[in-house]
Parts: C-alpha cells; structure tokens; sequence
C-alpha cells in the first residue's frame, strides 16, 4: 500500500501544472482590469486637451491604478510563470498611458514604482519615453536625499536598458546612466572620508512664482504707444519641489566630481507675490507694428522695482552663482555662463544659470507657450542633468575654458580619452582644472570664487 501511495505522489509530482479554484486564469484578470481601463480611455475621450475638473482627474487616475493594480498583484502571486509574464505585458500600454497623467502632477514616483514591479517580473518588457523620464528623476531623487543604492540600482537598470537593444540606447542616451552610476557610487565613498571642502560656492536660486512683464508697442498706422502686459507667467509647486531635487543632485555630483573639494550651498528664495518687470520697447518691424519685446531672463534682478529689487539684488552680491528658475518667454531662456549683475550702486559679476521650466515641464494640455523644441513626456526627466549641463558653463567662464561644449570636440582636448559628456566634466573638474596654474590664482578651488575676484 505504501508503495502505490509513492508512485501516486510522484504522478503528482509530474503533472503538468493545475489551476486551482482560487487561482483565476489570465483572460479573467485581463477582462477584470479592462473594466477599469475602458472607464478612463471613455472619460479621456470626452474631455478636450485633457481639460478635466479636480474630481473628474482624480477618477481617471484611480481607475488606471484599479487596473494596473489588479494585474501586476496578480503576476506579482506567482512571478516566474508565463501566464505572469504575459499580465506583465498586458499592463504596459495602459501604463504608458496612466503615465501621461500621472506626470502632469509631478508623480513620476506612481509610475516609477509601477516600472519597477514590472521590470522585476519581465525584464525585457520595451522601454518608452515616459518610464525613462520617471526612472531618471526617481533615481535622482534617491542621490540628492543621499540613499545612495537606490540610487546605483536604478541607474544601473537605466544602464542595462541602454545596453539591451538600439531603442533603448537612444531613450536612455541622455540620462547618462552609466556615468551617473560611477558618481553616486563615488559620493557613497566621499561621505565616509569626511573631506574637507577647498571651497564652498554659495548660490542664489531664485524661484520666480508669478511673472508679469510689461511694455510698450506701438500699434497699426502709427498710432501712440499703449502699455500691454502679457499673461501671468506660473510656477507650480510641483516645478518648485523638481528644483530642489535638481540643485541637491548637482551639489552631490559636484562633490564627487571634485573628490569632495568643491562644495555648494543654497540661498533659496520663492517669490509668492507677483513680480512685474518692465521690458524695453519691442522692435519697431517693417510693417509699422512694434514687435513684442522677449528676454532670456537676465535682466529681471536688475529691472526688478521696490524693494523687492533691492533685496533680490543684495542677495545677488553675497553670492557667487545665481540660479533662475522661472516660465521663459525666449529660446534662449535655458542657458549658464557669467554676467555682470546691479547691485546696489554697482555691479556685480556673478555666474549666473537660467532654467525655463517650459522647456522641461510635461503637460499634454499646454502648447509649451508655442515653444518648437520643448520636449514632450521625456522632457520633465532630463531635470537633473540640465542643472549640471549649465552648472559646467559657469565653471567654463570662471576658468577660461574653450570651447564650450568641449565633449563635442574632443580633438581640443587630447588628453581626455573619453566620449561621454558626463565623463568630459568629471575630467575638467576632477582633473584639468586642478592642474591649470594661472597668475593670481590659488591653485584650488577657491579660485571658483566669484565674490572675492
């Protein structure tokens, strides 16, 4: 008797896999999740450019997370099978979708975690722009809050996408994985040592929340001039809380960069209140009409009236490096270099960094003040990398260095051996410029200061 139980259990054993009662079948969790989904593509299809009340928008995101719940828990229950591989599959298209949404509220992190559950499951599932854009700015946020291996582990699945296939190499081409990976680990290092900085950069960031411009414009058959302003230009608390994230990732990628010698501290001020800033009379066109004037955002401290002026330019001149962080009106908003700034009776050089959040902020349902080269759902993840991308102009203004974007020329720069633009400012910062020995310079990086030239 004891031998026929055996042989019946090893039968067992041996059977091809049985579903049990509880276990639903992949059409059933499907069709359950389709429920969900259908729902939310209806309501996106009755509402033009995605113009949803609070409520409405609330619903739609409720019923792609219902959806994407019940399938991933589901795969999640049994994660090495083909029938998990395949739920897997079949929440990708909806994700990407629930992504155009959820990035328009700055929660790059509900998509992130979505991506990641599924990537644990199904690793070859197809990468798309808007899952890159929430890995970039989630791995980020881990380096600037200093949880260096949630850092590493996303950069480096960043990495691993880039490596698997043509269309992941161009997504995640300019996130710069495999370099950012090579700095976190480095800081991670650095924070044991206990460095002492050469030298701290203090930098002014001045967030502008609510910009009005005004000026004259002359109008048809030479009428007189009529002052016109132009729509309020907003920050949301949202685009506030990504410069943060930006500034305190720089600060770290700085510090690696320099083996922990050049530091950088924040002098952050939000203005609430709205800022009017007089511009210059447009340009007069051939056709009688006055052109409406633009600006690339450098002169706002010094137009600035009041009060306000005064101390947006006090705070100018205690600082080395001043960030802007504002709705841009002009092509030429995203920029960094160094310029002379009012302050008080005189002036003041100062590096200076200009982020137009058009070009990086990701709505559907605006037309990027009709901007041709803002980005789409992508756009909101290179954040981080822009914020080190202008940074570096600022150090190739105080040091001399030519040509600017010298990773585009490499043949100006012998003895780096590298390809990356990430790995071209480690090697300025981290090599070069510690060896340029100049006149009246130091020979470290206090030579970086702006206040005492």
């Amino acid at each position: 008797m004891r031998s026929v139980v055996v042989v019946i259990l090893g039968l067992l054993l041996l059977a091809p896999e049985v579903r049990t009662q509880e276990q639903p079948s992949v059409d059933q969790v499907r069709q359950k999740a389709k429920l969900h989904f259908d729902r939310a593509r209806a309501l996106e299809r009755s509402k033009e450019m995605y113009k949803f009340t609070s409520e409405e928008f609330g619903s739609l995101l409720g019923d792609y997370e219902a959806g994407l719940e019940i399938l991933l828990s589901e795969a999640e229950t049994h994660p090495d099978t083909d029938d998990a591989r395949k739920l897997v599959s079949q929440a990708a298209g909806p994700l990407r979708e629930y992504a155009n949404h959820a990035l328009r509220k700055y929660r790059y992190d509900w998509v992130f975690d979505y991506w990641d559950r599924m990537r644990k499951i199904k690793k070859d599932i197809p990468i798309e722009a808007e899952f890159a854009s929430a890995m970039a700015l989630q791995a980020h946020g881990a380096f600037a809050e200093g949880k260096y291996d949630e850092a590493i582990r996303i950069f480096s699945d960043m990495a691993q996408i880039s490596r698997e296939g043509s269309y992941g190499k161009l997504v995640m081409a300019s996130y710069h994985p495999e370099f950012y990976e090579k700095i976190v680990r480095r800081a991670k290092v650095l924070e044991t040592m206990q460095v002492k900085p050469e030298y701290t950069a203090k930098v002014f960031s001045l967030r502008v929340g609510l910009l009005r411009f005004k000026w004259k414009e002359n109008g048809l058959n030479g009428e007189p001039p009529t002052e016109v302003s132009s729509s309020p230009l907003k920050l949301r608390k949202g685009d506030v809380e990504l410069a943060d994230m930006a500034e305190e990732s720089l600060r770290r990628t700085v510090l690696a960069m320099s083996d922990g010698k050049l530091d950088l501290v924040f002098d952050r001020l939000a203005l609430i209140p709205p800022l009017d800033v007089v511009l210059p009379d447009g340009q007069k066109l051939p056709n009688g009409i006055t052109q409406s004037p633009s600006t690339s955002g450098d002169d706002i401290i010094d137009r600035a009236a009041g009060e306000v002026g005064d101390l947006l330019r006090e705070r100018t001149k205690a600082a080395d490096v001043v960030i802007l962080f504002w709705w841009g009106t002009s092509p030429l908003t995203q920029h960094g270099g160094s310029r002379s700034f009012k302050t008080g009776s005189g002036k003041s050089w100062r590096g200076n960094i200009n982020i137009g959040v058009q070009f990086y902020h990701y709505d559907p349902g605006l037309d990027y003040m009709n901007c041709g080269a803002c980005p789409g759902p992508n756009g909101i993840g290179f954040y981080p990398h822009v914020y080190m991308h202008e940074f570096f102009h600022v150090v190739e203004s105080r040091f001399g260095i030519q040509p600017v974007h010298g990773f585009t020329m490499p043949q100006k720069f012998p003895a780096w051996k590298g390809s990356d633009e990430v790995d071209y400012y480690w090697w300025q910062i981290g090599q070069n410029i510690p060896s340029l020995k100049k006149p009246g310079r130091r020979g470290n990086w206090s030579d970086f200061s702006f206040r005492e030239r």
